[in-house]
C-alpha cells in the first residue's frame, strides 16, 4: 500500500459546502464533504481507477479498511448528482510530501 498519513480528521476550513453548482451537460450537481453514507461507494470508484495502474502507486487494489487510512486520514469530498443521487466523483485533500 501506498503511505499513510497519521489521521487528523477533517482539517479544513471550507466555507460555502454543500455548494450546488451546474454540471457541463445541464444537470444539478452538489459538491459536500464525503457522508458515510457514500463511503463504500468512493471506495468502488477509488479501486475502478487503481485497476487502470496509471493514476494512482497501489498495485493491487484496496480492501475497505485500507481505503479509509489511505483516502478518509484528512478531507475527503464528493460531487453528486441532485437529479438520481448518483456518485459523479470524489477526491480528498492531505498533505503532500
Amino acid at each position: 500500500m501506498a503511505y499513510v498519513i497519521e489521521p487528523k480528521g477533517a482539517t479544513a476550513q471550507l466555507r460555502g459546502l454543500p455548494r450546488a453548482c451546474t454540471l457541463k451537460d445541464g444537470r444539478r450537481a452538489t459538491l459536500a464533504r464525503a457522508r458515510d453514507e457514500q463511503l463504500p461507494d468512493v471506495h468502488l470508484l477509488l479501486n475502478e481507477v487503481i485497476a487502470d495502474q496509471d493514476k494512482y502507486p497501489q498495485d493491487k487494489q484496496l480492501a475497505f479498511e485500507d481505503f479509509a487510512q489511505y483516502y478518509l486520514s484528512h478531507d475527503a469530498f464528493t460531487l453528486t448528482d441532485d437529479a438520481s443521487g448518483a456518485l459523479e466523483g470524489a477526491f480528498y485533500i492531505k498533505p503532500n510530501f
